[in-house]
């Protein structure tokens, strides 16, 4: 899945994800956030599938039943999400010597 991640300053950042999640999985992102005001976005560069939190998958219905994503790709997407706003907080996204 496809990422981004913009800081503006040292108070703002923005995550976006190509997918439909559900409200908790931006909720615990801003909640951990290193940034003060931390604005996730889901619907980012084609996103066509609910992301249901794993919670979610042993009750059933129409988001679960039609997401391709397994249920722990909202923890593995709150996990790299937390991990690019970091790197953000830290600089290092964008420097030549660190792996994308």
């Amino acid at each position: 899945m496809t990422f981004q991640g913009l800081a503006l300053g040292p108070d703002i950042a923005l995550i976006a994800i190509a997918a439909e999640p559900f409200s908790e999985i931006g909720r615990r992102v801003k909640d951990a956030s290193p940034f003060p005001y931390t604005l996730f976005s889901g619907y980012s560069n084609v996103g066509w599938a609910y992301m249901p939190t794993a919670d979610a998958y042993p009750l059933g219905g129409y988001e679960v039943e039609v997401s391709p994503f397994a249920p722990d790709a909202a923890n593995q997407t709150i996990r790299a999400s937390l991990e690019m706003l970091h790197e953000l907080r830290n600089g290092s996204i964008g420097d030549p010597d660190h792996d994308v």
